[in-house]
């Protein structure tokens, strides 16, 4: 079907791809996963074209994905590039309340991976922009965005702490 109608059927191919690689992930086949998300890649950058907002959405999951795996792999300046990608992509494209909170997330996986590769500086903006994000959505709903906000409250002041700035951090708890 994908190759009689690709600008129909290439998303759930690519969906599908995304959710393969997670399988693959989660049982720490990283590299069959890398492999199965460089092809969601390819397919889902090629269908921009037709399903330009859909496409950007899970073009940033699979670069999510990616630099996950360069996470894992401590390949943290490699992790940081997917990331930020992942973030530019979805640029112009925040307004909603469930891209606002996935902004938040590539926001606090960044900030981790500047952390772990020793950019305390860009780790403490990216978790500053994460938190911004997340405290304007707990004052909409608290029971919903609460405990993330708190997560990244938390992870904020124990970078603090990794900076030996004891007041920023017991400010921050």
């Amino acid at each position: 079907l994908a190759l009689k109608d690709p600008f129909t059927y290439l998303p759930y191919v690519c969906e599908t791809l995304l959710n393969l690689g997670v399988c693959l992930f989660n049982k720490r086949a990283f590299s069959d996963a890398k492999t199965v998300y460089e092809e969601a890649l390819f397919i889902s950058k090629k269908t921009q074209v037709n399903s330009f907002y859909l496409s950007k959405i899970m073009t940033s999951k699979i670069l999510n994905n990616l630099a996950n795996i360069h996470q894992v792999n401590k390949e943290y300046l490699k992790a940081i590039e997917f990331y930020s990608e992942a973030l530019i992509i979805l640029k112009d494209e925040i307004s909603s309340k469930e891209l606002l909170r996935w902004k938040a997330t590539l926001m606090t996986n960044l900030a981790i991976s500047h952390k772990n590769n020793g950019d305390l500086i860009n780790a403490e903006k990216a978790y500053k922009e994460s938190l911004f994000i997340r405290r304007n959505l707990a004052i909409e709903n608290p029971e919903m965005y609460n405990s993330e906000m708190a997560e990244t409250v938390f992870n904020l002041a124990n970078l603090y702490s990794l900076k030996n700035e004891i007041s920023n951090s017991e400010k921050a708890y």
